[in-house]
């Protein structure tokens, strides 16, 4: 981006630091600036305590509120409504606790994962019986898997990452011709996140460092030799977290409900869902 397109948001401060929140004037995207160093991120992501939990955990809290489960059931709807070949080479980059690439075998996809958290690793392979790989979608990976994935995930990912041509020239080079990626992420152009403002819930620097809008991220693909086919917004809330509540539910539960319904009727919804194709 050049300068003079990005202006100052706010400042963003939490236990890990003071961020600085710019936002580019033209696709509405925002971004930390200067991003974290690799060694932050890299501390972040690899520390114990970092998702430290259970699958007998992760799969109580998908009970109370499914909520990955449905994503990822979409999502391969999605993949195989618009697939044009008979493979089916899934990549799930930083699949995290391994709903997708569960949902996707069980669909007869061939799932292969990455993850750098340990802890991540443990429950997805618990949880899918898939070996995510401790690995970066870096040059020596995108030479090794060559025009070799039919579909790419790369869902609540995005937000997490240093965003540069490199890193998605790597993704095209791993995925084959007319091949389909599907990114999804919070969405910074929603009713909720305007609302929100500065408590906007999904920036939390460094753990994230880039905030969506979908102008933003067609335009980040676009460029990068990939067409959009669709988009959709998903709006999704646990009903439990509103325990103190309780009393008003009845007049808040349909509120929301209402909310969130026509925020995504008009794609302003909580969370952004692109599936993008690999030009020819």
């Amino acid at each position: 981006m050049l300068l003079w397109k990005i202006f100052f948001l706010f400042r963003k401060k939490n236990e890990h630091g003071n961020f600085s929140i710019f936002r580019c004037k033209n696709c509405k995207s925002g971004f930390v600036h200067p991003y974290p160093d690799e060694e932050q991120l890299t501390n972040y992501y690899e520390n114990d305590k970092y998702r430290n939990t259970s699958v007998n955990e992760i799969i109580e809290q998908e009970n109370i509120f499914p909520n990955t489960t449905l994503d990822a059931e979409r999502i391969i709807y999605n993949f195989n409504k618009f697939k044009n070949s008979s493979q089916n080479n899934l990549l799930d980059i930083g699949c995290g606790y391994g709903w997708f690439c569960k949902i996707a075998k069980e669909h007869n996809f061939n799932v292969t994962a990455t993850e750098l958290n340990k802890n991540c690793r443990k429950i997805s392979f618990d949880l899918s019986k898939i070996h995510p790989l401790k690995r970066l979608v870096d040059d020596k990976f995108s030479e090794e898997f060559q025009d070799h994935f039919d579909f790419i995930i790369l869902s609540q990912i995005l937000e997490h990452l240093k965003i540069d041509n490199k890193l998605l020239n790597n993704i095209n080079k791993i995925l084959i011709p007319g091949g389909i990626i599907c990114v999804a992420v919070p969405n910074f152009g929603s009713f909720l996140s305007f609302l929100q403002g500065k408590k906007d819930m999904f920036i939390i620097p460094p753990e994230h460092i880039n905030f969506f809008t979908l102008e933003g991220l067609k335009i980040l693909f676009l460029k990068n030799n990939f067409e959009i086919i669709k988009h959709e917004t998903v709006s999704r809330y646990n009903k439990s977290k509103f325990k103190k509540f309780l009393l008003f539910r009845f007049l808040l539960f349909p509120f929301l409900d209402l909310f969130f319904s026509i925020s995504d009727k008009l794609k302003k919804g909580m969370f952004l869902n692109i599936y993008f194709k690999k030009k020819h």
